[in-house]
This record gives C-alpha cells, sequence and structure tokens, in this order.
C-alpha cells in the first residue's frame, strides 16, 4: 500500500465561507452602498450602484460578460519543427 502525502484534506480557511460571514459582508456592503447613496431601500442603493459601476470600463466589461457569455480564451502556438538543429551522436 503506497503511503499518502500532505496533499488534501481539511484546510484551515478553505472552502465556503460560513453563513455569518456572508451575512456580515452581505450586511457591511449594503450600509456601504446606504452611506455612499443615502437611499433608504437597498434596492434602490444597488440600482444606483449598478448604474454607475456600468459607466466605467471594468463594468461594462463585467455587464457584457454576464448579458452575452466570457468569450472562451484561445492560445495559438506554432512551432516549426525545422528550426531544431539536428541531434548529433557520438560513441
Amino acid at each position: 500500500m503506497e503511503k499518502k502525502g500532505k496533499h488534501g484534506g481539511v484546510r484551515k480557511g478553505a472552502g465556503r465561507p460560513s453563513k455569518v460571514d456572508e451575512d456580515k459582508s452581505r450586511y457591511l456592503i449594503k450600509e456601504a452602498l446606504r452611506r455612499i447613496y443615502k437611499k433608504d431601500e437597498d434596492d434602490e442603493n444597488t440600482i444606483l450602484f449598478l448604474h454607475d459601476f456600468a459607466q466605467t470600463p471594468k463594468g461594462q466589461q463585467f455587464v457584457a460578460e454576464h448579458l452575452l457569455g466570457k468569450p472562451k480564451e484561445k492560445v495559438e502556438s506554432t512551432v516549426n519543427i525545422q528550426s531544431i538543429a539536428p541531434i548529433e551522436w557520438t560513441e
């Protein structure tokens, strides 16, 4: 039987955040938007934020990728076999 290394298993900080952490993050974001846009309704603040964000180049890219789908990234490479020097064997 092979001896396994220390790969895999439970690690501190790995995995999905706890529900408490998610709720706290959501609360902080909503509170920040409330202070910036000074509206009582969270939905109004969110709409104003998204409107402002969509005016930036990164915001436009984000909206386009989520509405139209992100294009597949493809790497093209060409290899010229003839450019490799031949190997000379010596005894």
